[in-house]
């Protein structure tokens, strides 16, 4: 429900209603999500109502999450690039979409403050973008990654970090991709990167359908307690 501000005029009351951040995030990503994505990248049986629906609730909890991380000194957490990052999908056009969430300022929203060797929960919280109960030290694109860990946006390609693939491109693991989703699409015989955030992977509990992929992940990419991906 939108958040109002009742305004006095004289004897007037009149009701200024504004979006919350959770509302404006859901309606922008999933009215994108309807415009430009395919059949296959839109979970089964799921309506643009369902997805704002689902998605709001997502984003609130994955939100206060950043929040929290944010007061207890582990990630710089900015509304503002937030705010940004919304101006930008909602201006992007089909062809921009869903490259521009890979972008600042969508990928300026949550930054880790961590340094390598600090005790960590998950990548988000680490200056490297790495974390394996500490945070990790990690190594760039082309160079050797045989017992090291490749920066953010890289994996390991046998020895050699190289960039993760877009959407469409072949994978065989989910640690190759940017959207950190490698499905088999139905009629396909080999699997490739899903173009999120079109694909709707995550469910909540109870399961509630989320339109939750790179866009939302991109931002707090932290599974809580209690959610589940298949």
């Amino acid at each position: 429900m939108s958040r109002c501000i009742i305004i006095l005029a004289g004897a007037a009351c009149l009701a200024a209603c504004e979006q919350s951040i959770e509302e404006r995030y859901a309606e922008a990503v999933c009215a994108k999500n309807f415009q430009c994505c395919s059949a296959d990248e839109i979970a089964p049986d799921t309506s643009e109502d369902e997805c704002r629906d689902g998605l709001e609730v997502g984003v609130a909890t994955l939100i206060a999450g950043a929040e929290q991380d944010d007061d207890e000194g582990l990630v710089d957490f900015s509304e503002d690039n937030l705010e940004r990052c919304l101006d930008a999908i909602e201006a992007a056009g089909c062809d921009a979409w869903p490259a521009v969430a890979n972008e600042p300022p969508c990928s300026e929203v949550v930054v880790g403050k961590v340094e390598v060797g600090g005790s960590c929960f998950d990548d988000d919280e680490c200056v490297s973008g790495r974390c394996s109960g500490t945070c990790q030290a990690t190594v760039a694109e082309g160079a050797d990654c045989t017992g090291a860990d490749c920066g953010p946006d890289l994996y390991c390609d046998g020895s050699i970090c190289q960039p993760r693939k877009a959407a469409g491109q072949v994978c065989t693991s989910f640690d190759e991709c940017l959207s950190e989703d490698c499905v088999l699409v139905a009629g396909a015989t080999e699997s490739t990167c899903a173009g999120a955030p079109c694909y709707q992977g995550c469910r909540a509990p109870g399961g509630t359908a989320l339109a939750l992929a790179a866009a939302l992940l991109l931002l707090v990419r932290r599974r809580r307690p209690g959610w589940r991906c298949p």
